[in-house]
């Protein structure tokens, strides 16, 4: 368990947060947390009379309104409101949010076969760089990322660099494909995922997911910052719903987008 506690001054009222301790877990039940928290602020002098607000994630064992640890401090002190991390709760939203569409599902499994065909060997790396580099340059940092399944910041990197360098990729896997010095596998598995990108759909969610992830990330660092206050974290929501919602409305700006690079000669 990771004890961080945030306090506000008494002079100044600046808001400060401490990173405290590591604590070891025996026991993952609701009573068992508040237990080891109540232990351990008497044993720092922190009396918890004194706490005004609880925050964690959105785990039953801790968010549960009986017998969760909020709920068994709560029962302590009635003014100890819980509040569930919002930076986690937009988390938990996005990841429902793919895992609802088989075709949002497929999009980021074929990401990550992108990912793993890549890194999975330095020759097949080094010839991702050279055309990345061959376009932008310099020596492009937007190279092919892993998908994380608890961060959507990766995610957000990983539809961005390949929306930004989407006609690079391509050429990178034709190139292997038709490389008569790579294993049969490999020349296989290159024409399979140049098939998958070659289609309008494909390019289609490309762009969409980076413009949608980047506002989602956005957002998502905002809500973790150590001033920021309640009714700021609602306007931030709000103002992403908003922006979500408009969305709607550009399918034609992102169908004609993926229109012009949806083909490689």
């Amino acid at each position: 368990m990771t004890v961080v506690i945030r306090c506000v001054g008494k002079s100044d009222h600046k808001v400060i947060e401490h990173f405290l301790n590591f604590i070891p877990i025996a026991s993952h039940t609701g009573e068992a947390f508040a237990n080891t928290v109540l232990k351990f602020f008497e044993q720092v002098g922190i009396d918890v009379a004194n706490v005004r607000g609880q925050s964690y994630d959105n785990a039953s064992t801790i968010s549960e309104c009986y017998n969760g640890m909020q709920a068994q401090i709560s029962s302590i002190n009635h003014l100890a409101h819980y509040i569930p991390c919002a930076a986690h709760s937009l988390n938990l939203v996005g990841v429902c949010a793919v895992e609802s569409c088989i075709g949002a599902v497929s999009f980021f499994a074929l990401i990550q076969k992108l990912y793993n065909f890549f890194s999975g060997s330095t020759h097949r790396w080094s010839v991702m760089l050279q055309y990345l580099k061959a376009k932008s340059g310099t020596q492009s940092t937007l190279v092919v990322k892993k998908v994380s399944d608890t961060r959507w910041s990766a995610r957000s990197d990983a539809t961005k660099a390949l929306s930004k360098g989407y006609r690079c990729f391509q050429e990178a896997l034709k190139f292997i494909s038709e490389d008569g010095n790579q294993k049969t596998d490999t020349r296989y598995e290159a024409i399979t995922i140049l098939k998958h990108l070659s289609k309008l759909e494909t390019v289609f969610l490309a762009d969409f997911w980076a413009v949608i992830l980047e506002r989602f990330n956005q957002v998502s660092k905002s809500l973790q910052q150590e001033t920021l206050e309640l009714d700021s974290a609602i306007k931030l929501l709000k103002s992403l719903l908003d922006f979500l919602m408009s969305q709607w409305d550009q399918f034609e700006v992102f169908e004609k987008k993926s229109k012009r690079q949806s083909r490689i000669s």
